[in-house]
């Protein structure tokens, strides 16, 4: 598939996700914090694919009674080591995590107020081109598991992701931020 091709799709997609959003905010049926927890993902998603010129594969979350989780999945188009992967995962969720706290009006319909990192999934792709995973030594593959960050590599003889690092996350946000 062309890039072209690739970047057509995802404009589709945004939009198809904008409509939507805006549908759900503009029912009647839709609760207030369903339509708060569209708008702070909304203006997130924006903001990253300014930032990180990334594809934007899923957006939800759970919100049951109350909102109890954000999701984001997402791909980019280059190579980052671990340490650049770390970089790019702290800062994507530190950032929403400062948004989403820092809004008082969505306050009083979080399960947990402050937001954290366990109330957040971030899954980052890595690719050379559009559907093609980058090869080890780099990382293709990042997400967040029980309050740690896994980084895994893409093994193209078995065409499986595979472990390649785990760290907490506190720590990823200590060597983040120079502590």
């Amino acid at each position: 598939m062309s890039g072209t091709f690739y970047r057509s799709l995802s404009k589709a997609i945004t939009l198809i996700l904008g409509a939507m959003m805006s549908i759900l905010q503009s029912c009647s049926t839709t609760s207030i914090d369903e339509q708060l927890a569209n708008q702070i993902a909304a203006a997130f998603v924006k903001e990253q694919k300014q930032r990180y010129k990334l594809q934007v594969c899923g957006v939800g979350g759970s919100i049951p009674d109350k909102i109890r989780k954000f999701h984001f999945d997402f791909d980019l188009i280059m190579r980052v080591d671990r340490e650049q992967a770390r970089e790019i995962y702290v800062d994507m969720l530190e950032h929403f995590l400062q948004m989403v706290n820092s809004d008082e009006e969505i306050r009083p319909y979080l399960e947990n107020y402050p937001v954290t990192n366990a109330n957040v999934e971030i899954l980052l792709t890595f690719c050379d081109k559009p559907l093609q995973r980058v090869p080890p030594p780099y990382m293709a593959f990042v997400f967040g598991c029980k309050n740690s960050i896994v980084y895994d590599q893409w093994d193209p003889v078995t065409e499986k992701f595979c472990d390649a690092y785990h760290e907490l996350y506190a720590d990823a946000l200590k060597i983040v931020r120079g502590y």
